[in-house]
Parts: structure tokens; sequence; C-alpha cells
């Protein structure tokens, strides 16, 4: 107890020490009335102290320990529908192939209209890296992050970006496919040439065969995911826009009150 608290005391009347005394928490009863709201429940606040921030105040507030709810016990859980056969085996199946990584990094070259040309593709094996050429633009395709073949399962890390055609080394134009088409049909089946040999080919099938799935992927559900970018590219710019706003804006005044008692 400080000396200016016993200073006071001494020149308070008898009645208001005889309240202090017999008060739980050493504060007289008129004097603890006071209450806030904390998660929906209304406390006693038993001293408060403001502190000046460079934006606002901050308010501790130290109150009389809340007495919370009991949360409703947890519902037993409920007896789940089995599965059908058929989706048991597919399941079985799916859980018997080996988890691998596909880091594929994906250059798209683009016209001026910013329309897809050719994708190069280019990934590791082990400790080989391989590359292939794709009519495919890999730019649908970033949003997957699991493939499924015939035989492995994917986790799939797709490093996409764009380059205009100039970029492109059409030195290292593969045979038997058309890198630099004046014209791409959007219903055209995407197709890809690998760099390599079959020898080549063979210590990498895994991924070619993942290669495989993303071009179906792609041709078979290209219109929704031109939707799915269109609709990424529009949430992206829709967030930039209220990061801006909210740079530019002037700083509101905070006033935050923070709570806290004596754990018993």
């Amino acid at each position: 107890m400080s000396f200016r608290f016993i200073h006071t005391l001494r020149l308070a009347s008898r009645a208001s020490v005889l309240a202090i005394l017999a008060s739980p928490t050493g504060v007289p009863s008129a004097l603890a009335a006071e209450t806030e709201i904390l998660a929906g429940q209304q406390v006693t606040v038993l001293s408060r102290s403001v502190v000046a921030v460079p934006d606002g105040t901050v308010t501790y507030l130290r109150i009389r320990p809340p007495v919370f709810p009991t949360p409703p016990p947890s519902p037993p859980p409920s007896q789940e529908t089995p599965l059908p056969p058929e989706l048991q085996a597919a399941l079985k199946r799916a859980e018997a192939k080996p988890y691998a990584m596909l880091a594929l990094t994906a250059t798209v070259y683009t016209r001026a209209d910013d329309s897809a040309v050719v994708t190069e593709l280019t990934w590791r094996d082990g400790e080989r890296a391989f590359r292939a050429w794709s009519t495919c633009d890999f730019r649908l395709l970033r949003q997957l992050s699991t493939i499924e073949t015939e035989t492995h399962r994917f986790h799939y890390f797709p490093f996409v970006d764009a380059q205009p055609l100039a970029e492109c080394p059409t030195d290292r134009q593969p045979a038997g496919i058309a890198l630099f088409p004046s014209t791409t049909a959007p219903d055209a089946l995407p197709e890809y040439c690998f760099e390599g040999t079959e020898a080549d080919a063979a210590a990498t099938e895994p991924v070619l065969a993942a290669l495989d799935w993303l071009h179906a992927h792609a041709h078979l559900n290209r219109a929704s995911l031109i939707q799915q970018i269109a609709e990424l590219a529009r949430r992206e710019a829709e967030a930039a826009e209220q990061a801006r706003q909210a740079a530019e804006a002037p700083a509101q005044p905070r006033d935050e009150k923070v709570f806290f008692w004596k754990i018993r």
C-alpha cells in the first residue's frame, strides 16, 4: 500500500474506511459499480488505465474474474453411411499408389494480345533435368494441387510465368510439333513433344503420365478453367484496389480495450 493511499485513508471519514475494509477487493462498493461488457456478459471493473498510442488509446481494465458459461457437451458421433463397395475399392487402389512431388516450371510464350502460342515445360526427376514443349496454355492449370495417374499420386507444384514470343528460343524447336501456329482453335486437342530418347522417356515415365493427365484435364475442362482464372484475376484486382484505398485513407483513431483479471 503506497504512502499516498495511507494518507488518503487518514483523511477519509470513518464510514469510508469501514467500507474499504469490508469490501473483498479493497474498493468500496460505490466505486466498484462500474461495469463493462465482455463476451456478452456484464463484468465489474476494479481499475482502469489509459495509455496513449500513436493512433489512439489503449484502455487496460482490471475486472473481477468473470464466470463463463459451461459449453454444452459434444454430440455423440453420428453413424456414417458406409460407402458403396465400388467406391471403397477405388479408395483402396488410390491409397496403394505412391506419393510423389512434381515441381513443374512452365513458361508460356504469348502473342501481343496475350494469347498463348507454346509452353516450355521443364522438370527434374531424380538427378536429371527434362524438357518438353506443349500447345497447352499452362496458365489454366496453375490452381491444381494434386494429380492422380494409373500408378502415382502427385503433389503438383506449378511455377508458371508468361513471356513474349520474341523471347522463345526458336533454335530449340523440336520436330513433330507445330510450335508457332498462326491460329490455334480453342477446342483443338493439346499436345506436347518430349525432348529426349526412348530411354530418357522411360526414365521419367511417371511424370510423362502426369503430363498426359494435365493435357486431358485442360482439354475437357477448358471453359471452367478459363472461368476460374478470370474469377481469380477479378478477386486479385479487387483485393489490390481495397489495399490501395486502405493505404490512401486517413488513419482512424482507435480506442482498444484490454481486459485482464487475477486467476486463482
